[in-house]
């Protein structure tokens, strides 16, 4: 039986066959890494925890405003202090402190305060 000629279009097409296979399992490989090791670098923020108390834990109401320093866990650069639902201004001190301006509209009146945090997209 005589082998096929061993011409140059034969030549081509199995150098572009073998590199194509090769591409197609380089990419392969090379998205089995991403999902193994992409998820260990913390691409997601955490849900952030309070602990109390705040402080301060308590105010005069018709006070003047004042700086309320929340201790926790899981913050992030970011990181938003809502005081009853509203958005104040945040500093970062570390993931486990923020510091929040509160207004001193929002203390004109006596009441309880909800003080919550909220990390920025994604997973917080």
């Amino acid at each position: 039986m005589a082998e096929p000629a061993c011409d140059a279009t034969n030549r081509e097409h199995f150098v572009r066959s073998w590199k194509s296979r090769n591409l197609r399992v380089l990419i392969l490989l090379l998205a089995s890494w991403a999902w193994l090791v992409l998820p260990a670098h913390g691409l997601n923020n955490d849900v952030p925890h309070i602990n109390l108390p705040l402080v301060p834990a308590r105010v005069q109401p018709g006070g003047s405003a004042f700086t309320l320093t929340v201790n926790g866990d899981g913050f992030v650069s970011g990181s938003t202090v809502y005081w009853n639902g509203s958005a104040r201004s945040t500093t970062f001190v570390s993931s486990m402190q923020l510091t929040a301006t509160i207004n001193a509209s929002d203390i004109a009146g006596a009441g309880t305060a909800s003080v919550t945090i909220m990390n920025p997209s994604p997973g917080g």
